[in-house]
C-alpha cells in the first residue's frame, strides 16, 4: 500500500503527533477565498501563529514581516480580505501561510489567474522563501512554470508517479514519450523538432540557448 511521510515522518504511524506535522506544513489553497474566513486581514493573518501560542511583539514582528514579504503595506491589516482583489487575497493567504514559519509551503496552482507580472512577482517570492531554507511545493499543470523553476519535479498521471527527476530530465522524457495529456511548452516543443532533424543536439526552455545551439550547428 505504501506509506506517506512528511520530513521523514511517517503520518500514519500511530505515534505521530499530528500538530507537530501541521506545524511543519502550510497550504495555499488554489482559489484563496476558499481559505479566508476573518473579517480582516490582521486577523486572517495572525490565526494560525495565534493558534500556535505567538503573541505580544512576536507576533506583531511575523505579521508585519509576512506582509512585507508578499508586498503588501500595513494599511491593508484592517480591511475585509472579501472585499480586496484575487491577486491581494492570494498574498493574503500566502501571507498568513508565511506567518506560521512552516518548514514547507504547499501551492496548489500557483498562478492560477494571474497575469505576467502577478506570476512574476509570485516565482520571485516562493524563490525568496527556497533561499531562507524553506521547501516549496507547487502543485501545476502549467509545465513551462513547472520546468522553469524547479529543483525537481514529480509527473503524476492519474495519481499515479510517471517521471521524477530534475526539470532537464523531465524534459528529455516528456519529448521522448507522450506521457500525459497536456501539450508541450512551444519553446520545448520547438528544440525537441529541431533535434530529431539534427539541428540541436539536446531540448531546452530557453530561446538564447536554442538560439545558441542553433548558430553552433550553421
Amino acid at each position: 500500500i505504501g506509506s506517506v511521510s512528511v520530513d521523514g515522518c511517517d503520518v500514519t504511524a500511530k505515534t505521530v503527533f499530528t500538530n507537530e506535522i501541521r506545524r511543519k506544513v502550510g497550504y495555499v489553497f488554489q482559489y484563496p477565498e476558499q481559505q479566508i474566513f476573518s473579517e480582516t486581514v490582521e486577523k486572517e493573518i495572525s490565526f494560525a501563529p495565534t493558534n500556535w501560542g505567538v503573541t505580544g511583539t512576536e507576533l506583531t514582528k511575523r505579521i508585519k514581516e509576512s506582509l512585507s514579504t508578499v508586498g503588501l503595506e500595513e494599511n491593508v491589516l484592517t480591511k475585509n480580505p472579501f472585499t480586496l482583489s484575487s491577486g491581494i487575497k492570494r498574498r493574503v493567504a500566502i501571507a498568513s501561510v508565511i506567518a506560521a514559519t512552516p518548514d514547507f509551503i504547499v501551492l496548489d496552482e500557483p498562478n492560477a489567474g494571474l497575469d505576467a507580472r502577478g506570476t512574476e512577482e509570485l516565482i520571485n517570492l516562493m524563490k525568496t522563501q527556497a533561499d531562507q531554507g524553506v521547501g516549496i511545493v507547487h502543485i501545476t499543470h502549467d509545465l513551462t512554470l513547472a520546468l522553469s523553476i524547479s529543483d525537481k519535479i514529480l509527473v503524476l498521471d492519474e495519481g499515479k508517479s510517471i517521471s521524477w527527476g530534475t526539470p532537464k530530465k523531465t524534459a528529455e522524457l516528456l519529448c521522448l514519450e507522450h506521457l500525459i495529456k497536456l501539450p508541450l511548452p512551444d519553446i520545448l516543443n520547438l528544440s525537441n523538432i529541431l533535434k530529431k532533424r539534427g539541428k540541436v543536439n539536446q531540448v531546452t526552455l530557453n530561446p538564447y540557448e536554442l538560439a545558441s545551439m542553433i548558430s553552433e550547428r550553421e
